[in-house]
């Protein structure tokens, strides 16, 4: 049965794995350092450390590497289903960074809810993190910074064309990201790109 936010309690476990910390920092801090690792053994120190932190030290007594992977990237996932398809066509870059946009994130969520993301007794449950998210007003100027980088400018013209052109070239993001160009998706579809390659960086199939 599909998870239901507003009713279901919000999971301290996954199907593999019994114990976890759901703090939206634990995923922030794989997100962001997995974005920045050049060369794909490197991502075995990266994978220990958060596995450590979503787990506890001493995992691997309890769940071979497996499991564990496949329990956080459930988790990360929100417990949705595994993309099913990560080569069908290019995908457009990457809309936002938690490092590069971390202050607009901290901005928003200040004025949207009243929340210091930098307060570190603030502790937000990693899918109630993304529902809050999604749900930023529009308005707000990390929303429009994610507008302004992903706009299709195909039709513009004039004024318009060049205002949206200066915001693209104001706020883009670094090309390499990631360690490709523009291999990554805006924030609704970009799991799939994402978490394949976490399992080639973990030498996962």
């Amino acid at each position: 049965m599909d998870h239901c936010l507003i009713a279901d309690p919000l999971p301290s476990r996954t199907p593999q794995l019994d114990l976890i910390d759901p703090d939206y920092r634990v995923l922030i801090q794989l997100e962001t350092a997995s974005l920045r690792i050049k060369k794909d053994q490197d991502a075995a120190p990266l994978m220990t450390s958060i596995l450590d932190k979503f787990l506890g030290g001493g995992w691997q007594t309890e769940y071979t590497p497996q499991q564990a992977f496949d329990g956080l990237m459930w988790f990360y996932r929100c417990g949705r289903p595994a993309p099913s398809d990560t080569s069908s066509g290019p995908r457009p870059p990457l809309a936002f960074d938690y490092i590069i946009d971390g202050p607009l994130i901290a901005a928003a969520f200040q004025s949207a809810y009243g929340l210091d993301l930098t307060d570190p007794c603030t502790t937000i449950h990693w899918w109630r993190f993304q529902a809050l998210l999604q749900g930023l007003p529009d308005e707000c100027r990390f929303c429009r910074v994610i507008g302004w980088r992903t706009a299709d400018l195909t039709g513009l013209k004039g004024k318009q064309l060049a205002f949206y052109s200066d915001m693209k070239r104001k706020f883009a993001l670094p090309a390499d990201l990631g360690g490709e160009k523009q291999v990554y998706a805006t924030k609704a579809d970009w799991d799939a790109a994402f978490i394949e390659r976490l399992k080639r960086q973990a030498g996962k199939k």
